[in-house]
């Protein structure tokens, strides 16, 4: 296989006043996963050199954001800020998607949802706080507290309450954890039989 590079990056301005939402950035979890785990594959077959792959431990930089700018600080009830700059505004406001339809939009800490969709949680690994974060989330799932739940209603309202329980713990976005202790699982050696 050869490689293309069809627009070099050099080509391309930087733009400082443009920037993901938190549900769009949630494909940084499974493709920061991925390119740490083929890094060397990326190298031996496609003969990419180190200068061209993202720097080591950039997973761990952008969970390192995650929680100092996009998380609200808050273990009791943890929100998340819209954009992954921290910016906290509403979201696709009169958005058209084809319907034709009065859009009001989301507003702020409306896609917190996100955190537990996209996958963030298995971010854990790098910065323990994501973990603990994670934690109180499912607490607040299960709890029976009516302040509680209704916090979870208007800001977690797909795994709030509205619908099965089941329903709402499928929507946690665990793959690239379940896929990496498997990976893990199957490289550590079987003991030999007759030693332990």
């Amino acid at each position: 296989m050869t490689r293309k590079i069809v627009v070099a990056k050099e080509s391309v301005a930087q733009r400082s006043d443009i920037g993901w939402d938190i549900s769009h950035a949630r494909r940084l979890v499974p493709a920061l996963d991925a390119l740490e785990r083929n890094r060397g594959a990326l190298q031996d077959v496609f003969s990419i050199n180190t200068g061209m792959l993202p720097p080591t431990g950039l997973a761990k930089d952008f969970a390192n954001a995650l929680v100092n700018r996009v998380w609200n600080g808050s273990l009791d009830k943890p929100l998340f800020t819209n954009y992954w700059s921290g910016a906290n505004g509403w979201y696709r406001v009169g958005y058209d998607n084809g319907t034709a339809q009065c859009v009001e939009g989301t507003p702020p800490f409306g896609l917190s949802e996100s955190f537990l969709s996209g996958g963030y949680i298995t971010w854990g690994k790098y910065v323990p706080t994501i973990g603990k974060i994670g934690s109180r989330l499912y607490d607040l799932m299960t709890t029976g507290d009516s302040d509680q739940k209704a916090f979870m209603l208007q800001y977690y309202h797909g795994l709030g309450g509205s619908g099965s329980q089941e329903m709402s713990f499928s929507k946690f976005n665990f793959l690239s954890t379940l896929v990496g202790n498997q990976v893990e699982a199957d490289a550590k050696p079987e003991a030999s039989p007759g030693k332990g």
